[in-house]
């Protein structure tokens, strides 16, 4: 027999739409979930990515624009496939936004089949996928916009 996987509602979104937890999913704010899901009309879309203002400081946006005095590393995430645009010498700002990545899933996971799961959430706004990213690195267009994106901004390094 097949092991079930214990399905945990995350949230229920304005739409009346359950939210649920999957196991490769990574938010980093836990206790902004149920809120911010709260807020999110999905339409039936297959594919959310949405910024909301919650209305108050929430944390701080670790995407921050760089500029010639900006100190640049580049290192490692986690399992992402290349390396992140860093600065040393800036802060991270103060944010009251938090962006969500959440998905309809498909036939592929039986357990998840039509129903929506958290991707990730983040504090502050989203950025360009990084260069190296499979869904940009052959699409020219896409290559370019993040190219161009990344030479401009980094994230700042958290503990």
């Amino acid at each position: 027999m097949k092991n079930m996987v214990n399905l945990e509602v995350l949230g229920t979104t304005a739409d009346g739409v359950n939210v649920y937890r999957h196991p490769e999913g990574h938010p980093h704010r836990e206790d902004l979930l149920a809120e911010t899901i709260a807020k999110i009309d999905t339409a039936g879309a297959p594919f959310i990515r949405q910024t909301i203002d919650l209305g108050r400081v929430i944390g701080k946006d670790h995407l921050v624009e760089t500029n010639r005095n900006s100190q640049i590393v580049y290192r490692k995430r986690g399992n992402r496939a290349g390396l992140s645009r860093m600065v040393l010498n800036q802060k991270a700002a103060d944010t009251q936004h938090v962006t969500i990545v959440m998905c309809k899933c498909n036939d592929d996971e039986p357990e998840f089949a039509g129903k929506y799961v958290v991707v990730t959430l983040f504090e502050g706004k989203p950025g360009e996928r990084e260069p190296w990213d499979k869904s940009v690195k052959d699409n020219p267009v896409a290559l370019a916009r993040a190219q161009a994106f990344w030479s401009t901004h980094a994230l700042v390094p958290e503990d």
